[in-house]
């Protein structure tokens, strides 16, 4: 569905081959929206911007993030968000961030090469 069409480029890094998508017209608002990008990618990481997400995403009551998680530990795929994460105030949201950060399967950072270089 988003992924039709949608131009990507995949680099490669010493840590693997990473899709990196423009910004996407239309935010990604479920897990299935995520799920066929993904399956589109071509590449073991997928980066995405923070916009590429709707706000659902971001409020952890939905699950929408927790469902996302879900299908990269499934498919064993990795994610790199770039934005300016700095300004949240959501105590559960920087908590998520920081152990999405930690682990290295989900990033969130302010440039591609912050994120390729936490990946694990």
């Amino acid at each position: 569905m988003h992924s039709e069409g949608t131009e990507k480029t995949i680099i490669h890094t010493p840590k693997g081959a990473v899709a990196v998508y423009p910004k996407l017209e239309v935010p990604l608002k479920t897990a299935s929206d995520f799920l066929d990008l993904m399956m589109n990618a071509g590449a073991d990481t997928i980066t995405l911007h923070k916009s590429d997400f709707a706000d659902s995403f971001y409020d952890l009551k939905t699950g929408v993030a927790g469902e996302i998680l879900q299908k990269l530990s499934t498919y064993d795929k990795r994610l790199i968000i770039l934005g300016d994460f700095a300004a949240i105030t959501r105590k559960n949201l920087r908590d998520f961030i920081y152990e999405s950060n930690r682990t290295g399967k989900v990033v969130f950072v302010a440039t591609l090469e912050e994120g390729v270089a936490m990946l694990r």
